[in-house]
């Protein structure tokens, strides 16, 4: 199993890799110079990453960690996930957007609702 998060501080991103439930093997990886990188996603082999107010979105390879390039959104990026067909991104809102992985161009967005009313804050997805 191979599992990959994102911790943020203000200056520096921590990314890690872990290959296993337990965490052994895993792999930590310092990355400066982004701006608050926040959600993480894994997309076959590019690491997909957002920033929290920048509006910017890096891609690294999965392997190396070496930056590939780097895509704009529309939104603050809060959490980041993969569904095997789109990128799922939260805002803090209550609203999922939904990305194509290849383009990094949004196709829908939905509305997320609890007992009928709006559920704001929306992050951690999975």
């Amino acid at each position: 199993m191979l599992r990959v998060e994102s911790n943020n501080f203000t200056r520096l991103t921590l990314m890690m890799v872990h290959h296993s439930p337990h965490m052994k093997g895993s792999r930590k990886v310092v990355i400066t110079g982004v701006s608050r990188g926040l959600g993480l996603a894994m997309v076959g082999d590019r690491l997909i990453q957002l920033t929290w107010r920048s509006k910017k979105g890096f891609v690294y390879d999965r392997e190396s960690f070496g930056l590939l390039g780097e895509f704009p959104y529309p939104m603050e990026g809060w959490g980041l996930t993969y569904d095997g067909a789109s990128l799922i991104l939260s805002d803090g809102s209550d609203s999922l957007f939904f990305f194509d992985p290849e383009t990094y161009q949004q196709t829908r967005s939905v509305k997320v609702t609890l007992d009928g009313r709006p559920l704001q804050r929306i992050n951690e997805l999975e």
